[in-house]
């Protein structure tokens, strides 16, 4: 077992599991957390000097650390956020500790094509359906069996008329046409800019702006990214439309459109902002 001695400050896993940001884990009542990436799962236990994380130290640096985003100096950028507004000191001195982990790609695109008008209880079940009828079974823990979400090459025998039987609703076009994209991609897209990364998710069918965002925040690792949904838009639009309008020559409200709030969020918080949007999502349930 491999003893993470850190403050709740640099890392905090129940608040990194309720962000929204991840839909597979388990939480395991008086005992610790299960976190699964790929073809990998680990028990993690809580104590006052940290987590003890049930696996071995060379995997806990080659596959935790990197999931968990360890490397990344959370009190500077945090630092840098209060810099640009200081109504957010409060917020991201209750959420210290939560980070943007990185998940993988295609697992995440797939789950942000279903999180679409979902419910994160709903998301949940979802996407676990999905994982327990098309992944692999990796693991046991506390009754718990551990599934690996599938990959593309795992969901490629699947129709259209499957997914609906699954419950997908509309999103089952969007899913096939994910699948296939992603059967016919040959190009790495880890070094694409960021410009050119947007391009080619965006052409998938049914995948728009918000989509994009996530998969390109959670998936790909691009922090200057700034998903903006209903709600981040009411939350943008409380703190920040004066600005907003000035900014645009003084337009309605009702005619601002998700893109410019996005590109004010982008200016505002530079290559900050994937994790600066996580605290305004936060910020604004709060109020």
């Amino acid at each position: 077992m491999y003893h993470l001695l850190i403050n709740r400050e640099k890392l905090n896993i129940a608040k990194i599991l309720k962000s929204g940001q991840v839909f597979r884990y388990e939480v395991i009542d008086g005992k610790g957390y299960i976190l699964i990436h790929k073809l990998n799962y680990v028990f993690v236990e809580e104590n006052k000097h940290g987590y003890v994380f049930h696996c071995s130290e060379e995997e806990f640096i080659n596959i935790w650390y990197i999931y968990l985003d360890l490397e990344r100096d959370y009190v500077r950028i945090n630092q840098i956020i209060i810099d640009k507004d200081k109504r957010l000191t409060k917020v991201i001195d209750e959420f210290e500790g939560m980070r943007i982990l990185k998940q993988d790609q295609f697992e995440m695109l797939i789950t942000f094509i279903i999180s679409q008008s979902k419910s994160i209880p709903q998301i949940r079940k979802l996407v676990n359906n999905l994982a327990v009828c098309y992944g692999e079974e990796i693991g046991y823990v506390y009754g718990e069996k551990i599934y690996s979400f599938p990959t593309a090459q795992h969901l490629q025998q699947l129709t259209e008329d499957d997914y609906r039987t699954m419950k997908f609703g509309y999103r089952a076009a969007y899913l096939y046409e994910a699948v296939k994209w992603s059967i016919n991609l040959n190009k790495d897209m880890n070094s694409l800019s960021d410009i050119d990364l947007k391009q080619q998710l965006v052409s998938i069918k049914g995948v728009g702006n918000k989509v994009v965002a996530c998969v390109m925040l959670f998936g790909y690792g691009r922090h200057n990214t700034f998903p903006i949904d209903v709600w981040m838009k009411r939350i943008m639009l409380q703190l920040y439309e004066s600005e907003i309008r000035k900014e645009l020559k003084n337009p309605e409200v009702k005619n601002i459109r998700d893109s410019q709030i996005e590109s004010y969020g982008l200016k505002l918080y530079g290559e900050t902002a994937g994790i600066a949007q996580q605290y305004l999502f936060e910020y604004g349930r709060n109020i």
